[in-house]
């Protein structure tokens, strides 16, 4: 890891007893406790490590480059300053199982997805479930709910589409009529006959 400068300067205030990624799922919880932070100049790979040390985080970046970030002061909620520092530096980030996957904001994609056994229902249900239905990343069924479109950062579509992957299709069962065989008129004077020849004997 890069060594900070004598120009780099971190000022980390934590007040809160205990964060972790799931107390934001979004981003944007209302984490109980205050985190502040300043940097005067460093790289934003130096800058997530020291966020994700003093705040319990395991970020992972893809595409960051050499971005840097300069005279920034940032205080709030975790998610809010998470979010603010994207804004500073052009980036978008989402958390997931334990991780905040960090990209560049112009790097989203859009993927379809063919829904062959499962509804769109069954596929909305798995993404909350597994804490990635996020209102910043749009969901959209098409083809009369035969196929969804899903738009976000290259690793959200891969969770996505591996959680989708590994639902187990459930079968659409038709309600069918229950049908009741009646014996017919010949039937019926059969049985007759043979429970009176039963009496006679």
């Amino acid at each position: 890891m890069q060594a900070l400068s004598s120009k780099a300067i971190f000022r980390g205030v934590v007040s809160a007893a205990c964060m972790c990624v799931t107390s934001i799922p979004a981003l944007a919880s209302e984490q109980v406790g205050k985190y502040s932070v300043y940097f005067a100049d460093m790289p934003l790979s130096v800058a997530l490590t020291i966020m994700g040390r003093d705040l319990g985080l395991d970020f992972s970046a893809d595409g960051i480059g050499r971005t840097r970030i300069r005279d920034v002061e940032l205080s709030g909620t975790p998610g809010a300053v998470i979010d603010e520092l994207m804004e500073e530096t052009g980036m978008q980030a989402f958390a997931f199982n334990g991780q905040v996957f960090v990209s560049p904001a112009d790097e989203s994609e859009v993927r379809l997805i063919q829904l062959t056994n499962l509804t769109p229902e069954h596929v909305l249900e798995a993404l909350e479930e597994a804490g990635l239905l996020i209102p910043e990343y749009d969901i959209t069924q098409v083809a009369g709910g035969k196929a969804m479109v899903l738009s976000g950062p290259i690793k959200y579509l891969a969770l996505s589409e591996s959680v989708i992957a590994s639902l187990e299709a459930k079968p659409i069962v038709a309600e069918q009529p229950v049908r009741v065989r009646r014996a017919g008129v010949l039937d019926s004077d059969r049985v007759a006959n043979v429970s009176e020849e039963t009496a006679v004997e």
